[in-house]
């Protein structure tokens, strides 16, 4: 979190995922497909395309107003 926030390589970009410390690789994978894996607890590395779509996190901007406050689009 402090690299993301502190980072030069970042000055002027805005919408990635950080992972260890650098931009996370965007990878495709299935809902179930876990071949991308990284050490002994297996967890998966990188971000998916609809995770980091600017489209997608206006629609969920939108759907959170409606829900908080009431609003309709």
């Amino acid at each position: 979190m402090v690299w993301c926030a502190t980072s030069p390589q970042l000055d002027g970009i805005g919408g990635v995922y950080c992972e260890k410390n650098n931009i996370s690789p965007l990878v495709e994978l299935q809902t179930r497909d876990v071949s991308v894996m990284e050490g002994k607890m297996q967890t998966p590395v990188g971000v998916v395309a609809h995770a980091i779509d600017p489209q997608i996190a206006d629609r969920l901007w939108d759907v959170s107003e409606q829900l908080v406050f009431g609003k309709k689009q």
